[in-house]
């Protein structure tokens, strides 16, 4: 199972790699159309009670992908540390996956990607 988890995050390595050349909200549709893809392994997973290995390993891409968006001024500027503001989006970017591929979410893919996008947008831009 770590195998294909790893496999799974080496191709949304890739895909961070594409996201660089677009922008934030086309980013997020790319982001949210492969969960959707992939979505009967990705609920499984969420569903699983031994979903450990996997949420630890997509929290910290997603986390490293959001490290490279934040301006560190703006993390100054509001006295809020770093790590809590990549923490608690990183956080919520997984929930909101999950709730996403297990049908907990109202809206197709990409009004959701773009919504979480704007989300992502106006916490690192205050």
């Amino acid at each position: 199972m770590d195998q294909i988890v790893d496999n799974h995050i080496k191709e949304l390595e890739k895909i961070f790699e594409y996201k660089q050349n677009v922008d934030l909200f086309k980013g997020c549709v790319i982001w949210f159309e492969y969960f959707e893809t992939h979505k009967i392994f990705f609920a499984t997973l969420f569903k699983s009670t031994s979903t450990f290995s996997f949420r630890k390993k997509l929290l910290a891409f997603i986390i490293n992908d959001l490290e490279k968006k934040l301006d560190a001024s703006s993390a100054k500027d509001k006295q809020i540390d770093e790590d809590i503001i990549l923490k608690f989006s990183g956080m919520a970017i997984v929930g909101i996956m999950e709730s996403y591929v297990l049908g907990e979410l109202t809206g197709d893919t990409e009004t959701v990607a773009k919504q979480v996008g704007q989300l992502v947008k106006k916490i690192f831009s205050q």
